[in-house]
């Protein structure tokens, strides 16, 4: 046979020997197609597919007993810009178009090929060739880019490349499995290794993979990341049904690292996120990218916040997307500015309802927390309990600072507090609850007042340290700091006392925390031997204006007055001050931060102190 013709502009010729002719067997066929366009063959043949073009093929045909081989394929095309060329065998094909025909052994496969810059290669059987099912083929990809096969598929993702894949195709039953997976990949110059296999993964996947990627730093990752390395991840990957294994994770950035493992179950209504996770060091300096410091001239010029309390939607519609229950703990986690110690957190979702239980060893004491979000409810409910015990505030300040500004100052800390909003600005000016800060003794350091700046809390300590003493340090014996709080109202009724070797600071006052106002007032009370003189300290102290932008000054009629409008005691040692002399000894009381840890805090209703305010009017 010695044949050619033209479809189109299609070219092709047929030359070789047929054994049975008139049967069409026993053939050796040399064939070879050239066209600028697939286009008339789709047409001719009554079917859709992309124009590709040119095409070049060139193989040998071999028929014997109905069994077709095709040998020696050279196939070369450009689909969509990109350079293709094939070239191998088939073998063992049963060409079975009525379904009469048997295919009693199986084709088999062996071509390589490249695609753009890509090479790659297929080797292996197929029973049913003509339904493409009942296979096992090895397949084999080698690429820089992955560009090429993406704008093939006509999908959108991000290049990647170099690419190294190796697998084994297996269809059985109309179930295909990915088999001795062996991929490396250096994503962004890092590097990606994957091993194991995929079953079922057109159906119901199984997944057993190890998974392991290293760089140089997480920037490296994305640009957006801190520039902390090196990094290195490993873990195993397992599924069964909907539920997602990953165990044996093992993960270090910098000095940081994790480990543990984390399930995720979809099975459910609602998909739930189990996680039992712990860490020798989490070096959140580190991992946290700084501040932007380009901006600083830009905020600068920005007006001054006046409310503290943001007003802005809290988004806890998250909260009803999943479930999950989750273990964290970390022996030491280290901040911009402080460390913590035996760091455990839980935290447990069902159905819109938060429970997260923090707890960490920190300035010599410990501190735990439950706090609840309950979103179940329109609006959500909010619940924060809070026990510290034994936190010395002079460590814990030295930490911050990087001076030491006291020593000692070991405290307890109990705060319950509970209120409803979907803004924290609602939920605020509706908190109720209480809250009692105790402060044990310890010493101030005179001389370093004047470096940690002029905040309030500052101001008033540097208060009770008369400035022309010439003692280096100042004892302090103890404080206490007790609000109750109702309908947003923080109330401190004599309650509010700081006690050294020198004066007694005693006081009390209001903070409206829905519109943040606050109005707080302290009397100054020389210890025995000691006078107050009005060269030295004013006897009386006030504190107003808002959170955002507290005022410190001495006002003693507007002090009373404010007192009486909230229907509390006068906010400093009551109406008996008011027949001592401003200056000069005054009476103390031997255990003052027992009496107001003792004391009731009478808690007027809002309503009421409303009506008694218009009626003073």
């Amino acid at each position: 046979m010695n044949l050619e013709g033209a479809l189109g502009e299609a070219r092709f010729t047929v030359t070789g020997d047929v054994g049975k002719p008139m049967e069409g067997k026993d053939l050796r066929l040399n064939v070879a197609l050239e066209t600028k366009s697939t286009k008339p063959l789709t047409e001719l043949a009554g079917v859709e597919f992309e124009e590709v073009g040119p095409v070049h093929l060139k193989l040998t045909l071999i028929e014997q007993h109905g069994h077709y081989d095709f040998n020696d394929i050279q196939l070369t095309a450009r689909p969509r810009d990109f350079d293709v060329s094939v070239s191998g065998s088939v073998k063992n094909f049963v060409l079975d178009l009525d379904g009469e025909k048997a295919q009693t052994k199986p084709a088999t496969v062996n071509v390589k090929g490249t695609i753009g810059g890509a090479r790659f290669s297929v080797a292996g059987d197929v029973a049913r060739p003509m339904q493409g099912k009942d296979l096992r083929l090895k397949v084999a990809l080698q690429t820089k880019s992955t560009r090429p096969f993406t704008e093939l598929a006509g999908v959108e993702v991000e290049e990647l490349g170099p690419l190294d894949v190796a697998l084994t195709v297996i269809e059985k039953g109309g179930r295909f499995d990915l088999d001795g997976v062996n991929l490396k990949a250096w994503p962004r110059d890092a590097d990606v290794a994957i091993k194991g296999s995929v079953k079922d993964v057109a159906g119901n996947p199984r997944l057993d993979l190890d998974v392991a990627l290293a760089a140089k730093t997480l920037r490296q990752l994305d640009k957006t990341l801190p520039d902390a390395g090196p990094v290195s991840v490993s873990a195993k990957v397992r599924s069964r049904g909907k539920v997602v294994e990953i165990r044996d994770l093992v993960a270090k950035v910098g000095k940081s690292d994790l480990s543990g493992s984390v399930t995720v179950d979809t099975s459910g209504e609602l998909p739930r996120v189990s996680a039992k996770l712990r860490a020798s060091v989490i070096d959140l300096a580190e991992l946290v990218p700084p501040a932007d410091k380009s901006d600083t001239g830009a905020a600068a010029e920005m007006p001054r916040k006046r409310k503290i309390f943001p007003g802005d939607p809290l988004p806890l519609d998250a909260l009803k997307k999943a479930n999950g229950n989750i273990e964290l703990a970390v022996d030491r986690l280290i901040t911009p500015k402080l460390t913590l110690y035996k760091v455990n957190v839980a935290a447990r979702l069902d159905n819109g309802n938060l429970t997260v239980k923090p707890a960490a060893h920190i300035a010599g004491g410990t501190v735990g927390a439950t706090i609840g979000i309950d979103a179940r409810t329109k609006p959500a409910k909010f619940t924060v309990d809070v026990d510290a015990k034994k936190v010395s505030i002079g460590a814990l300040t030295k930490e911050i600072r990087g001076f030491e500004t006291s020593k000692g100052l070991d405290s307890n800390l109990k705060m319950k507090l509970s209120g409803q909003g979907d803004s924290v600005r609602a939920l605020m000016g509706g908190l109720d609850g209480d809250i009692r800060l105790e402060i044990g003794e310890g010493h101030l350091n005179n001389d370093v007042l004047d470096r940690v700046g002029a905040g309030l809390l500052t101001q008033i300590i540097g208060i009770a340290v008369p400035t022309d003493e010439k003692d280096k340090t100042t004892t302090f014996n103890c404080g206490v700091v007790r609000f109750a709080v109702k309908e947003g109202d923080a109330i401190a009724d004599e309650t509010l006392v700081m006690e050294t070797d020198k004066v007694l600071l005693k006081g009390g006052g209001l903070i409206d925390l829905k519109t943040e106002d606050l109005d707080l007032g302290a009397s100054l009370a020389a210890r025995k031997g000691i006078r107050i003189g009005a060269g030295t300290l004013s006897s009386l102290v006030r504190v107003k204006g808002t959170l955002a932008e507290p005022q410190l000054g001495t006002d003693l009629k507007r002090m009373v007055k404010t007192g009486a409008k909230v229907g509390i005691a006068v906010a400093t040692v009551g109406l008996s001050l008011l027949a001592e002399s401003v200056y000069g000894y005054i009476s103390e009381d031997d255990h003052p931060c027992q009496t107001a840890l003792a004391r009731q805090i009478e808690v007027t209703p809002k309503k009421d102190r409303a009506q008694s305010t218009s009626g003073e009017n």
